[in-house]
């Protein structure tokens, strides 16, 4: 099984140094979008990283809550489309997370994901009911369909603005 996660990983970081090689994403609508994953599982981290990639998107990476703030806190104000984070991190939690980001950057949006059932999260309060959300394992066809899903709206959300403004 270890072996196995290795192979993954090993082949994930192949896959984002070609990428980075080569910027010509394979579905140019979301070269622009810029994307904070943060996730505690380095495996799950990178092939996630990867998938993001692949569809255009640029990604940074953090291993929990607290680096994923120090990571735009970084970034000299520019700010991110979209906060994909795990519920559970050690240190700082997706929660906590996503409320400071959302204060932040109010446009940004945002997706959590988790192993737990999202209706228990619900219940228990871990998680916002109004806050999209991705069940793990992830597939690649989920993560993309998800992240299309709410960017997509993100569009729609900025076209509205852009028709608010010109009428005004």
């Amino acid at each position: 099984m270890i072996q196995l996660l290795h192979a993954i990983s090993r082949e994930s970081q192949e896959e984002a140094v070609l990428e980075t090689e080569n910027p010509e994403p394979s579905d140019p609508s979301w070269s622009t979008a810029k994307v904070l994953l943060a996730e505690d599982e380095p495996v799950v981290r990178e092939l996630m990283a990867s998938v993001l990639r692949e569809m255009g998107c640029t990604v940074l990476e953090a291993g929990n809550g607290e680096q994923a703030l120090r990571i735009l806190e970084r970034s000299s104000g520019q700010g991110i489309d979209l906060l994909l984070t795990d519920i559970v991190m050690p240190v700082m939690g997706g929660r906590e997370l996503a409320y400071k980001v959302g204060s932040l950057f109010p446009k940004a949006k945002i997706v959590f994901c988790s192993a737990y059932p999202e209706k228990l999260g619900i219940r228990n309060g871990m998680f916002d009911k109004q806050i999209p959300f991705l069940q793990k394992p992830v597939t690649t066809n989920a993560l993309k369909l998800k992240v299309r899903e709410v960017m997509g709206n993100a569009q729609e959300d900025l076209q509205q603005g852009s028709a608010v403004t010109e009428q005004n």
